[in-house]
């Protein structure tokens, strides 16, 4: 038995069950404690000064500070440091678990280092680990980030491509691609037929790296066809992406459904007809695996498409550029067999070919543990 330490400052609204708009990367860590809890490990959670309302026996919930990216760093050298030194000290974990990339990533793995404790850092995004993170980060986050990384006992991927580029500039580095854990909780037989469908669905959180405005090129495209988007604006949203979510809003066929909560997440998608991704980027996203679990397919371009099993395995459509996603959901529409998947394609493809974990099979969960 061994003792995890996550490091994430909003996952107390996913235990809390607190609308919010966490992220994937938080989604990722919070499927991963419940996956490690049910092979008997020990978690711990360093999370920010909001109190967990839930008791868990087997987690344990260590209190910290607000957390304000834009704190300066010498707040982070006199008030935020010690309080993360003495709480990781005090925890003595066996491993400290971090996801996304920042300076907060530096301060960890320099803490682990002092104390001999192994760090783990997740990748979060594509972006990370090529020369876009230059572009969404200040160059002294990104001086620091790249120094932990070097300094990072292991580091994970969720795809090939992060897994290509970090071996690249890492070569002796421990690093492992597993894909992201997904907890399957819903009866394949449960699927609904297409007919028994009602629209389209996109799900997000609203900023630049989710490409409203061609969500808007698109949906205009077919004003009799019902688009449900589930999702709030992020909290420093760009002009760009106010400006088609103003223009979405005057659309007769958009509904606006808000946060989807993780108890309402299978209601909306087993809903659809299809899900569909307009991002510029992602990793591997956790709203593709969402969607699979209840039998919805994905229409989304190639270079969103990890590993390529959207293709590879029919799980859906996907396109060379953004361009042909009308095409494509034009297609699902006027096929006189739309696709829907089955109960023996997600069973077989999601967790057979693809290993991404349940809790029932364990294989990613275990093979973290066995780090």
């Amino acid at each position: 038995m061994k003792t995890f330490l996550f490091v994430d400052f909003k996952i107390h609204y996913l235990f809390n069950k607190i609308e919010y708009p966490t992220g994937g990367a938080t989604v990722q860590a919070f499927a991963w404690i419940e996956g490690l809890k049910k092979i008997g490990q020990k978690i711990s959670v360093l999370v920010d000064d909001t109190q967990v309302t839930i008791k868990d026996e087997n987690i344990k919930f260590l209190n910290t500070f607000q957390d304000n990216r834009n704190d300066k760093k010498i707040k982070w050298l006199y008030q935020k440091y010690p309080i993360l030194k003495k709480a990781i000290n005090d925890s003595n974990p066996d491993y400290v678990y971090q996801a996304g990339a920042g300076f907060i990533t530096y301060v960890l793995v320099h803490i682990c280092t002092k104390f001999s404790i192994p760090f783990i850092h997740r990748i979060a995004n594509d972006v990370d680990v090529d020369k876009r993170i230059r572009k969404r980060l200040p160059f002294l986050q990104c001086f620091f980030y790249n120094r932990a990384l070097i300094k990072a006992n292991y580091i994970l991927c969720q795809n090939d491509y992060q897994y290509r580029c970090i071996k690249k500039r890492f070569p002796k580095k421990k690093i492992l691609k597993i894909h992201n854990p997904i907890i399957f909780d819903q009866d394949p037989h449960q699927y609904k037929t297409f007919k028994q469908r009602k629209y389209f669905a996109w799900l997000g959180i609203f900023q630049h790296q989710k490409n409203l405005p061609y969500l808007l090129q698109i949906i205009k495209k077919f004003p009799d066809v019902a688009f449900y988007l589930g999702g709030t604006p992020a909290k420093n949203i760009d002009d760009e992406t106010s400006s088609a979510i103003l223009s979405l809003e005057k659309c007769d066929n958009v509904n606006f459904s808000g946060y989807v909560g993780r108890d309402k997440i299978n209601e909306f998608l087993g809903n659809a007809y299809a899900l569909i991704n307009t991002s510029h980027y992602e990793g591997f996203s956790n709203t593709f695996l969402e969607a699979f679990k209840v039998g919805t397919p994905v229409i989304t371009t190639r270079n969103v498409d990890p590993d390529g099993i959207i293709k590879k395995y029919e799980l859906g459509l996907v396109g060379e550029k953004y361009d042909d996603l009308s095409n494509l959901l034009n297609k699902i529409m006027t096929n006189k067999k739309p696709m829907t998947l089955t109960s023996v394609k997600v069973k077989s493809d999601l967790f057979e070919n693809f290993k991404i974990e349940c809790v029932k099979r364990k294989f990613s969960f275990q093979k973290l543990a066995d780090l």
